[in-house]
């Protein structure tokens, strides 16, 4: 009975080791790191403290590859690999069965280490003692104690020689065991049986087998690796990034005929592998010519870095960028100051479009190299420094001026001449725009048929402030909305402008204000008029038809905060079809004079005179 029941417990051993090497060899196969990757069944990573990313630390040290963990106790991760001190860190049991397995590989890779124990540097250990890696301090040599069997025992091996090395043990049934120090055998025993460890752990809180050790990598194989595998683990181990630095064109433009590179530990945490891009100094002569230097293009990613920190993940080439470069300046009057460019020699400028002062047409830049004159957004090539002096002229039409930001003219859709209709509508003095969205240009007006034409943040930012003008004189008008004709409005509401049409009046929403109303206000009322809104902060908004006051709010008028303002409306309970004949912007409140005087302009006709002279007796006609 006793004989059945041992045979059945080794079958039962046997199941459950072979369940386990499938699943981690299915684990396994499916790492694609620089290390060997045949038979890796646990590779615990110092930068990776949760397995997978750089993490935080915590209790537990999880495997890149497979389920495996370790249980720490209360060492430390340094960026780089886990620090213990006289702690006693304990694997997952199936490293435990992997040991007590045929054969395997385990390989340690250190960086700092200091000894600390009194008789032995415990590296890895079982409480029942059937494994132990340790160094001998009394001995000053390096054993692999495997049960009963023989120990391989190194020759000389002092604590120094731990420092950023890698120690390999191979164990297989039948062949021996082996030591292994950085890809070289350092020891061999020819006969090895099987274990029976009762758990495996590294470090240890004895005080007379204790250190201060870094363990930057442990990794666990399912076979022996052979030693062109331990060789080629051991240089991934110690391999490093490194950084060339060519100065290229630079090369007689710099005080440097050479930079030193610079190399970082592969398998460092992000932190650790930071190094620092140098900046190159330029000759005097390089200077004077108008020399820059603009960083560094790297050869992994064809980006160029400014000095500075940078980390490495991969051997790169830095090359110098210095550069012959032109100054573009902008001058000139009623513009707001626009900062210098430089640009590099051989390459483009698009010339900017100035913030004009109200009341001025922006006419052009003039260039100090040729002394033409180009338009806003023309792509220039500078073949030295140049200077572009804004051209204004002040408004000489027949609305009142002082103030005056933008005046969209139906006559003008180009801003300047009568152009073609299109999809943006031009100020004829200033920069501000609108989009528009399928209307038509009749030849005295913009026609807006259920449109929501958009104007430029310009606008927006006018009637955000704290005093405006708005001023809009209609062509012809015919309601189509079901409640409301939106004259002009905002996505938000803060601002609407609209003929509420079963009230039969003409509203302005100015936030959560007061609104001024106008009351008996009919569709016809649009026909061949101008509604003018005026609003200052602190003072009271209004609403004028035809140059006279008809409303105005109950209280102060307050700062808004649109969105947007679009004038048109693409709903069904909004639209109307309507001719924009004009649409003024001013940056303050006008007065009732010049509110008066812009209507008359609005509504002023050429008169053509007859005069009969010396023609008097000499036709019917008396007079014409």
């Amino acid at each position: 009975m006793k004989k059945i029941l041992s045979i059945l417990l080794s079958i039962a051993m046997l199941v459950t080791s072979v369940s386990t090497m499938a699943i981690v060899s299915s684990a396994a196969s499916t790492y694609s790191g620089p290390y060997v990757s045949d038979g890796l069944v646990a590779l615990f990573d110092g930068t990776k403290p949760d397995g997978e990313n750089e993490g935080t630390e915590g209790t537990t040290w999880k495997s890149v590859v497979g389920s495996s963990t370790a249980t720490l106790n209360g060492g430390s991760f340094t960026g780089s690999g886990y620090l213990t001190v006289k702690q006693k860190n304990t694997f997952s049991s199936d490293i435990a069965n992997l040991i007590n397995s045929d054969e395997y590989t385990v390989e340690l890779h250190f960086g700092t280490f200091t000894s600390k124990g009194s008789t032995y540097n415990t590296i890895l250990n079982s409480t029942n003692d059937q494994f132990a890696l340790f160094r001998h301090i009394s001995y000053g040599n390096l054993q692999f104690k495997n049960g009963s069997n023989s120990r391989p025992t190194t020759s000389k091996f002092l604590a120094t020689n731990f420092i950023n090395s890698t120690i390999t043990v191979t164990a297989k049934v039948g062949e021996g065991c082996k030591i292994y120090v950085n890809g070289v055998q350092r020891a061999s025993a020819s006969k090895y049986t099987a274990l029976n460890v009762d758990n495996l752990f590294f470090g240890h809180n004895s005080e007379d087998k204790r250190y201060k050790k870094e363990y930057k990598s442990i990794r666990f194989y399912n076979k022996v690796l052979d030693v062109d595998d331990i060789v080629a683990n051991y240089k991934e181990d110690i391999a490093r990034y490194t950084a060339e630095f060519d100065l290229g064109d630079a090369s007689g433009k710099t005080t440097e005929t050479s930079i030193s590179s610079s190399s970082v530990l592969k398998h460092a945490n992000t932190s650790n592998r930071q190094i620092t891009l140098p900046t190159p100094t330029l000759t005097s002569a390089a200077i004077a010519q108008g020399y820059e230097f603009d960083g560094w293009l790297s050869s992994t990613d064809n980006q160029i870095y400014e000095a500075g920190s940078y980390t490495l993940s991969s051997d790169v080439t830095f090359t110098a960028q210095v550069n012959k470069k032109y100054v573009v300046s902008y001058a000139g009057d009623n513009i707001t100051a626009i900062a210098d460019q430089k640009i590099i020699d051989g390459e483009s400028i698009t010339l900017k479009t100035p913030e004009v002062a109200a009341g001025y047409c922006f006419d052009g830049w003039k260039c100090s190299d040729d002394n033409e004159i180009y338009p806003a957004n023309y792509s220039y090539t500078p073949i030295s420094s140049v200077t572009f002096t804004a051209q204004t002229s002040a408004y000489s039409g027949d609305y009142v001026s002082d103030g005056l930001v933008a005046l969209f003219d139906g006559t003008m859709p180009d801003g300047r001449n009568e152009g073609t209709e299109g999809t943006t509508w031009k100020s004829v003095i200033g920069n501000a725009t609108a989009s528009l969205n399928g209307g038509s240009f009749t030849g005295s007006g913009y026609r807006t048929v259920k449109q929501k034409n958009t104007f430029s943040s310009d606008i927006v930012n006018l009637i955000n402030s704290d005093e405006y003008t708005v001023e809009i004189h209609f062509g012809s008008f015919t309601s189509k909305g079901s409640t409301y004709n939106t004259i002009l409005d905002s996505s938000n509401a803060q601002f609407a402008l609209y003929r509420r049409i079963s009230y039969g009046n003409l509203q302005f929403i100015n936030g959560s204000r007061s609104r001024p109303i106008v009351s008996g206000f009919t569709a016809a009322d649009f026909v061949n008029s101008t509604i003018t809104v005026t609003a200052k902060v602190g003072g009271i908004c209004k609403i004028y038809v035809n140059g006279v006051q008809r409303a105005t709010a109950s209280g102060t008028y307050l700062a808004l905060n649109v969105d947007n303002l679009f004038f048109g409306h693409n709903s069904d309970a909004s639209w109307y079809n309507a001719e924009y004949k004009s649409i003024r912007f001013y940056n303050k409140e006008l007065d009732a004079e010049d509110i008066a005087a812009n209507y008359r302009e609005d509504m002023g006709t050429y008169t053509a005179e007859f005069d009969l002279s010396d023609a008097s007796d000499k036709i019917e006609e008396t007079s014409f």
